[in-house]
């Protein structure tokens, strides 16, 4: 009797595990969708044992951020924040500060820093094909 109320237990947790990973899912699309009308966006990830974050950085084609947002948590109560620091900065001179950085916030700032990463790239390739 005991291993079929653990069985319906496990089975239980699945669905709402499910039904929370659907939620994060909706969660992400909503906050890209948002962020993509702002124009070009990096996207970034830090992911550790007890915590995962996804950095959604925005720019126009000045590369100005227009829109930064970050989902920091692994439950079902995390949302997407602005991250109001960042905007207005010019993308470059954001990857020279990160850049210099210690090696310690480095890991902390690592999705931000894959984000704006991605985002250069882009933008470069993009004045490249322009050219």
């Amino acid at each position: 009797m005991k291993i079929n109320g653990i069985v319906v237990f496990l089975f239980i947790f699945m669905i709402i595990q499910s039904l929370g990973t659907v939620l994060q899912i909706k969660l992400y699309k909503n906050a890209v969708k948002r962020l993509r009308k702002k124009s070009n966006i990096g996207i970034g990830s830090k992911k550790n044992i007890f915590s995962r974050n996804i950095v959604i950085i925005a720019c126009d084609n000045n590369c100005k951020i227009t829109g930064a947002q970050i989902f920091d948590g692994i439950t079902i109560f995390s949302r997407f924040k602005d991250i109001p620091d960042i905007i207005g900065k010019d993308i470059y001179e954001l990857k020279s500060i990160y850049d210099s950085l210690s090696s310690t916030k480095k890991k902390r700032l690592a999705g931000h820093i894959q984000a704006l990463n991605t985002l250069c790239d882009y933008m470069k390739r993009k004045a490249d094909a322009d050219i």
